[in-house]
């Protein structure tokens, strides 16, 4: 590699790899503080190794609105709440302002699909099992997927 940052013509530069230089320096290399946020970022790192592994998991995430300044995009989700169930809880306790659509996908199957009329039914279910109205933040995404007409979902006492 060649570093042309310099005055004069281009200079040779080595460039090492993160294994080589780990074997060294000294493993005290780090402050605590460091060493700590480095090991903090290695935990990390495996949770989310193990978690997208090789497993057979499906994934959700949400587009939001975010209005006419940020407009559409995914919302930030920790991959760890990426779930079924997580990903309805949280439209259906408020979190996110203005959801569009819910995405799906599962790495290992290797496929992706517009998750958002199966959500929408479902949330639609659970607000009518329990007899609460649908939350203000997802009633027209709701309505967007299912129509405002939605069937009800009848209880027996």
């Amino acid at each position: 590699m060649l570093d042309v940052s310099g005055p004069g013509r281009a200079q040779p530069m080595v460039v090492y790899k993160h294994e080589y230089v780990d074997r060294l320096l000294p493993p005290d290399r780090f402050s605590e503080p460091n060493a700590a946020a480095h090991a903090s970022l290695d935990a990390q790192i495996e949770r989310h190794k193990a978690i997208l592994g090789d497993s057979d998991l499906n994934f959700y995430i949400v587009i939001n609105d975010y209005g006419t300044d940020l407009g559409l995009a995914f919302a930030e989700t920790d991959v760890a709440q990426a779930d079924l169930e997580t990903t309805i809880g949280l439209l259906m306790s408020g979190q996110y302002s203005n959801p569009v659509r819910v995405v799906a996908f599962n790495i290992a199957e290797r496929w992706a699909e517009d998750a958002s009329e199966d959500i929408a039914r479902e949330i639609s279910r659970r607000a009518d099992l329990a007899g609460h109205e649908l939350p203000s933040s997802i009633e027209a995404f709701v309505d967007s997927h299912l129509g405002p007409d939605r069937q009800l979902t009848l209880r027996l006492a």
